[in-house]
């Protein structure tokens, strides 16, 4: 579940995860339909999280657009719907 990926990725020490998983659980519960946008962005972060873990690589959010194309997203998002 998001929740629990919203959860548990500071504990892993994986924050991208975190919000990640904090910015899906919103868009899930809203039944938002770009919610499948939101996902295919997500499991593109995680499999180079992964890769980069499995590689002993440190890896940066600049690493990884589709990181920062959730986050963009999100926000946009809400300043649209606060207005």
């Amino acid at each position: 579940s998001f929740h629990k990926l919203k959860g548990n990725g500071k504990t892993y020490g994986f924050p991208i995860i975190s919000e990640i998983g904090s910015i899906l659980d919103n868009f899930y519960k809203k039944k938002d339909p770009q919610f499948l946008f939101l996902a295919q962005k997500a499991i593109l972060t995680m499999q180079k999280l992964t890769h980069s873990y499995q590689q002993y690589q440190e890896m940066r959010e600049s690493d990884i657009p589709e990181y920062f194309e959730i986050i963009h997203f999100a926000h946009r998002w809400r300043r649209i719907s606060s207005s």
